[in-house]
């Protein structure tokens, strides 16, 4: 291994961030054989790392070391700041760091006191609501390949799954869903506690709540689902499902006013302007409730919208093609 001397003093702001929302990194003591955050996901700066106690990378060669950070946080938190860096090494003290651009899994040897190390692997971006930035995004756990719809102050009801449950972060959250069967939704609370959910009924903006569901084969695709109508309108998977009908003269709320749901079903009417492409029924629905005179859209699954400032007859039915209309009109 090389030394490298670097200037740590500029980045402790990031150990300071990184440690605001949740516990530092845990491994118990050196003669221990795991920890608290023993294959954990753990957030520092714009980055997320999976957590593995004991472990140490011996095919790794391109090691820098960086002398006493101060802890095993400040030395994951140096990895966290380097856009090449994607694996961070400290002993349990955090006098001795590594980093390497190298993300090949190490050695476990929880039964070795000699490897009293913690790793660190940057895995996917960590989950943001707090600035938002994660709203509408897709999130896959380590180690996983089921795929979740993140919506950011935003909530759906539902049965849930047992109390609630202790989490650090909201990718530990997610993770509990991940793993318990029957969890099709799970919500977050920025007071770190997280409750899993067998089922989902409409949803609702609700700020300090943020809400990963589970995106089932082809829902992303066809964006059938919900958004965080409460700040744009955007898109977003998973309230209003018209693809299985089961959204079906159902009601959806954003934070201005009401729609009632029809799928597969539409009505006559004046449209306003020409068509818009929208990636979701959410986004298209967005589209009227910030468009003064819409009374009525109607999204295809072809992802077109058209907005509507009048509705007439009776309406019917037309397969593969989905209808919102503001409550201020009357649904036949």
């Amino acid at each position: 291994m090389v030394q490298v001397h670097t200037h740590i003093a500029a980045l402790m702001s990031l150990v300071a961030l990184a440690l605001a929302d949740q516990a530092p990194v845990n491994c118990g003591r050196w003669s221990d054989p795991t920890g608290l955050s023993d294959n954990t996901l753990y957030r520092s700066g714009a980055s997320a790392f999976t957590i593995q106690c004991h472990e140490f990378q011996e095919a790794i060669t391109d090691w820098r070391y960086q002398r006493n950070p101060g802890s095993v946080d400040a030395c994951i938190a140096l990895c966290a700041a380097s856009s090449t860096c994607l694996t961070a090494l400290s002993t349990y003290d955090g006098y001795d760091c590594w980093l390497s651009n190298t993300g090949t899994q190490g050695i476990r040897n929880l039964a070795n006191p000699n490897f009293s190390y913690v790793s660190a692997y940057k895995t996917t971006p960590a989950l943001n609501c707090k600035d938002k930035s994660s709203n509408g995004a897709i999130f896959t756990p380590p180690g996983s390949s089921t795929k979740y719809q993140i919506m950011c102050d935003y909530q759906f009801g539902g049965n849930t799954l047992g109390a609630s449950k202790r989490a650090e972060t909201f990718e530990q959250c997610v993770g509990f869903c991940d793993t318990t069967t029957g969890c099709v939704d799970v919500v977050y609370s920025d007071a770190k506690y997280c409750w899993l959910k067998s089922s989902k009924t409409n949803g609702y903006v609700s700020p300090g709540w943020f809400t990963a569901l589970k995106v089932t084969d082809g829902t992303a695709s066809s964006g059938s689902g919900s958004t965080n109508t409460g700040s744009s309108g955007s898109s977003g998977i998973g309230a209003i499902n018209c693809f299985d009908n089961s959204a079906d003269k159902t009601v959806f709320r954003t934070p201005t006013d009401t729609y009632d749901i029809r799928c597969n079903f539409q009505y006559d009417g004046d449209t306003l302007g020409s068509s818009k492409r929208a990636e979701t029924f959410e986004q298209c629905l967005g589209f009227c409730d910030t468009t003064a005179g819409c009374v009525d859209v109607v999204w295809s699954n072809a992802k077109y919208c058209w907005l509507k400032s009048s509705k007439k007859g009776n309406g019917y039915n037309s397969g593969g093609w989905f209808s919102a209309i503001r409550r201020t009109v009357q649904v036949n």
